[in-house]
């Protein structure tokens, strides 16, 4: 179970992706938020659920609605990948920065860590966009 997905992409053209599938995303209902690496790499998509869902349904109904997900290898929940939380500060030696969140438009909703709070809340999606059972993912889609 989980509250979250999350796609993360390290170079410039997983990073094109993952903008257009939060597009596909939010034209299905999904409240997509994307969090650019402060380090001008890549960065994340999220998708934050107003409610418990079963991890490989939502992902697998998100791929089915934004299939370049698929070319994405690296996502959380998944036991071999570690995230950072939204919003928050990436410090590494010599640099720190927010992290900024914007919607599937690109519009910038958070620049801090206060901001960012206030849009985690906002910006959820009903956990209903996920199929309650494999057979009605089936029929779903």
């Amino acid at each position: 179970m989980t509250r979250a997905l999350c796609y993360d992409a390290d170079a410039p053209t997983d990073w094109q992706r993952l903008q257009e599938a939060a597009r596909a995303l939010a034209a299905c209902g999904y409240a997509t938020l994307l969090e650019a690496s402060p380090v001008g790499h890549g960065g994340h998509l999220w998708i934050i659920y107003s409610d418990l869902v079963v991890a490989a349904w939502a992902q697998r109904s998100a791929v089915a609605h934004a299939p370049v997900l698929q070319e994405i290898g690296e996502y959380w929940p998944s036991a071999a990948h570690k995230i950072r939380l939204p919003g928050g500060k990436y410090v590494q030696p010599g640099f720190a920065a927010w992290c900024t969140l914007a919607d599937a438009a690109g519009t910038v909703l958070a620049t801090d860590g206060a901001s960012a709070a206030r849009v985690l809340l906002d910006f959820q999606t009903p956990a209903t966009v996920v199929p309650a059972s494999p057979v009605a993912m089936s029929l779903a889609l």
